[in-house]
């Protein structure tokens, strides 16, 4: 009986010494680390577009450079007027532009050149400015070898700087224009040309002209000289009658010409085409020059 007594004594001692020896290895066991929490990020970066896409950019429409030359053809071709924008002279030839001679357009200091309209050999008409900016009318009946002020301003297509006006405005940003007693064609800062019959009273709607860069007056309508064009190297004409514009010509290759630096104007057979350092005329309507 004490021996079974003593045996469940030790028995019971030793599962509380296991429980007490499990309990002290629990307690001294470190706590398994928390996952420590990703940084808060300071910014926000877009994710990279694996293939991006450029955006598109707009293009710029064609623009017309405001002209720097004029040119007039009689009629009858007996006179051909020309000048430099701002220029205190008149260039004339009687001899189809083969030779050129000048004239100072007035004594009045100051003056500059805007406008001129060879109407015939007895009758030419150039507009200018004074030094006050104020539009005066000088008139030539002598193929502009002489000129003589004119205090006739009727007609008068010119005011300030190179602007067209009539009973009615013209329908686009003018840079440019030709006149002849009551026609006239202007040219329009987006290579368009808009072109009145009655002295600006009404307009036609403008039409556009791929390198439009100078306009001009014929017996039958307008002739436009274009330079820039992707298929020449120089500057090439198109006939606007009566709103419908024709093929372009021949070109006559200028490959360093300044689109500014172009004037054209035709009479009855011919066209006139004054560019860069050449002045060139064509006998069939632009289709070659000489």
């Amino acid at each position: 009986m004490s021996r079974l007594l003593v045996g469940l004594l030790l028995g019971v001692l030793a599962v509380i010494a296991v429980a007490i020896t499990i309990l002290a290895v629990l307690a001294t066991r470190p706590s398994p680390a928390s996952p420590e929490a990703p940084p808060v990020p300071t910014s926000l970066q877009p994710t990279p577009d694996p293939d991006p896409t450029p955006s598109p950019t707009a293009t710029a429409s064609p623009a017309s450079a405001p002209p720097q030359r004029l040119l007039s053809v009689s009629e009858d071709e007996g006179v051909l007027l020309r000048a430099r924008i701002d220029a205190d002279v008149v260039e004339y030839s009687s001899d189809g532009g083969a030779s050129w001679e000048t004239a100072p357009v007035s004594a009045v200091p100051g003056a500059a050149v805007r406008a001129l309209d060879a109407l015939d050999p007895t009758a030419s008409r150039a507009v200018y400015l004074d030094a006050d900016g104020e539009a005066l009318v000088a008139r030539s009946f002598v193929g502009g070898a002489q000129w003589q002020d004119d205090p006739d301003q009727s007609g008068l297509w010119l005011v300030g700087s190179s602007l067209v006006v009539g009973a009615q405005a013209p329908p686009c940003d003018a840079v440019g224009f030709a006149v002849s007693g009551a026609r006239g064609a202007v040219l329009c800062a987006d290579q368009r040309v808009a072109v009145s019959e009655d002295a600006g009273a009404s307009w036609a709607e403008p039409v556009a002209v791929p390198g439009a860069a100078a306009v001009g007056l014929t017996p039958e309508g307008v002739v436009v000289a274009s330079a820039a064009e992707p298929e020449c190297a120089g500057v090439r004409t198109r006939t606007l009658i009566a709103g419908t514009l024709g093929d372009p010509g021949a070109c006559l290759e200028l490959p360093t010409l300044d689109p500014a630096q172009i004037a054209v104007a035709g009479g009855t057979g011919s066209l006139s085409l004054w560019a860069g350092d050449r002045f060139a005329r064509s006998t069939d309507g632009g289709a070659s020059w000489g």
